[in-house]
């Protein structure tokens, strides 16, 4: 076997094979998609047998739809520049996603997990039960299907650290992250598009 050969075959079997047939893709992805069906409605239920739902919900949390939510989102988006931040911030996120594929999906499933842990932990007066596991879905799909965790902390990182700016230093508020992270995540994409069509002054 000449050199050239055995370099290619030694190329080839450093490759990682498609990610997206594995198991540990498949099968977290058909689980989450089986629980998203039922959970969320479970969990509404009064006489579910976490005893978790609307009736007991924490004083924290009132709203229990994003609808509901959105009106509430925009009173602590007031400040011009903090609305600006997060604008810029959600558009690196899209810019990122271009660039890889993958962030998508993984996004997907993330919100959904985040939006079954919201209704388990409604009856907690903080969010950051539903942000870890949300969060932790995320970089997981992220690393199982781009094999590299960094993409995925950093997809993260980077529009969270200017919309906190926003908040911490125009705003002067808490982000509303910390006890609705998937409502507080669909109003980022939402603002983003109010923006973008002009029902929202930049």
């Amino acid at each position: 076997m000449s050199a050239a050969t055995a370099a290619k075959s030694r190329k080839g079997e450093g490759k990682r094979s498609s990610p997206v047939t594995k198991l540990d893709v498949f099968v977290p992805t058909l689980l989450v998609l089986i629980a998203f069906a039922i959970l969320p409605t479970y969990f509404q239920q009064p006489d579910n047998v976490f005893q978790v739902s609307g009736t007991n919900a924490a004083a924290t949390k009132p709203f229990g739809s994003f609808e509901e939510f959105y009106p509430f989102y925009l009173s602590q988006h007031q400040d011009t520049v903090c609305r600006r931040l997060h604008f810029i911030g959600t558009s690196l996120f899209f810019l990122i996603a271009l660039f890889e594929p993958f962030s998508a999906p993984s996004l997907t499933m993330a919100g959904m997990v985040g939006y079954i842990v919201f209704f388990a932990t409604r009856h907690i007066d903080h969010g950051l039960i539903e942000m870890g596991i949300t969060f932790a879905t995320f970089l997981y799909f992220m690393q199982r299907l781009t094999g590299s965790l960094k993409k995925g902390l950093f997809m993260l990182v980077l529009p969270y650290a200017f919309a906190w700016v926003g908040h911490f230093v125009f705003e002067h508020n808490k982000p509303a992250t910390f006890i609705y992270p998937i409502f507080s995540l669909m109003g980022d994409f939402r603002l983003w598009y109010d923006i973008v069509s002009r029902k929202i002054a930049f």
